[in-house]
């Protein structure tokens, strides 16, 4: 009886995990585009001073380090505006490891990349085209743009 017994459970446990059952799961993960900048208060611009004497220039800040978080293709650019007229004369290039580039008109794509896997830093520094402006101070800023291309 005792044989029996255990028999029969032991039937009951195996019809039980026989029995298949399927599940549909669906997992979105959202996008994810993070810029972080230094020398940045909104993680969007970045102000710039260019102090010009003679045959010299001080640009603060001279460089920006960049950082980008993404799991997805992104693209970063960048485009400076003068405060004025007058200070359009200084006339502001830039350069993250290739050549230097003059930012003149419109926005200039900086870098682009797919999933990151971590923080990706990317430096660009700054220097000013020749001839050099006149003697004084001009201003600027640079606005940074992480897109999806």
């Amino acid at each position: 009886m005792r044989n029996l017994f255990a028999f029969i459970i032991f039937c009951l446990f195996a019809a039980a995990f026989a029995q298949q059952a399927e599940h549909d799961l669906k997992v979105s993960i959202p996008s994810i585009m993070i810029l972080k900048l230094s020398n940045s208060s909104d993680q969007e611009t970045v102000p710039v001073a260019i102090e010009v004497k003679d045959e010299s220039y001080q640009i603060t800040p001279g460089q920006t380090q960049i950082e980008v978080l993404a799991n997805r293709d992104w693209s970063l650019s960048a485009r400076y505006e003068a405060a004025s007229q007058r200070d359009a004369q200084a006339r502001l290039m830039w350069n993250s490891g290739a050549t230097w580039q003059g930012f003149g008109y419109g926005t200039k794509l900086i870098a682009s990349g797919g999933n990151t896997g971590g923080w990706q830093v990317l430096t660009v520094d700054y220097k000013l085209d020749t001839p050099l402006p006149p003697t004084g101070t001009y201003q600027g800023v640079i606005t940074y743009t992480l897109t999806k291309p």
